[in-house]
């Protein structure tokens, strides 16, 4: 199987990617979790002012984290790939609309609620909620015999 290759782009003094942010799930999503699939082959590229599109040439879809101001996005709209645009906050969309357009990006992704994101995002655009998580097998608890380590006997007497 061809694993698709995916460009996650992020802008180099992003706090929600530096994994010291107060929060850190957007860092664990992105970063630990895109890790983990092993169906998909992420590269990371971080860039401080302009965009280049000659940089993401074989990959199969770019993911855009948090779209923001400071950046010259002008080439995105260059790459005739599937682009995913990501933002932390739902309510900062209206003023990225255009940004949208221009760059030709057709999908947004958030942790928000459906709902929430349609209050501000046109129906010309998909949107895709994911959630964060821990790994299932991290909440298990072993079984009693493993955790069981130097018994107590209770004689009764206190």
């Amino acid at each position: 199987m061809v694993k698709p290759k995916v460009a996650l782009i992020y802008k180099s003094d992003e706090r929600g990617m530096s994994g010291h942010h107060y929060t850190t799930g957007s860092y664990h999503f992105f970063v630990d979790g895109l890790q983990q699939n092993d169906r998909i082959d992420v590269t990371y590229h971080s860039i401080a002012r302009k965009l280049h599109a000659a940089d993401y040439k074989g990959h199969d879809l770019l993911l855009v984290f948090n779209l923001i101001e400071g950046v010259d996005w002008s080439e995105l709209a260059e790459i005739n790939k599937p682009k995913i645009a990501s933002n932390c906050d739902g309510h900062r969309i209206p003023a990225r609309i255009d940004l949208f357009d221009k760059c030709g990006i057709g999908t947004f992704i958030n942790s928000g609620s459906t709902v929430y994101a349609r209050k501000f995002l046109p129906e010309r655009f998909h949107y895709c909620r994911f959630s964060f998580g821990i790994d299932a097998d991290r909440h298990i608890s072993p079984p009693w015999e493993e955790r069981l380590k130097k018994p107590i006997l209770v004689t009764g007497e206190m």
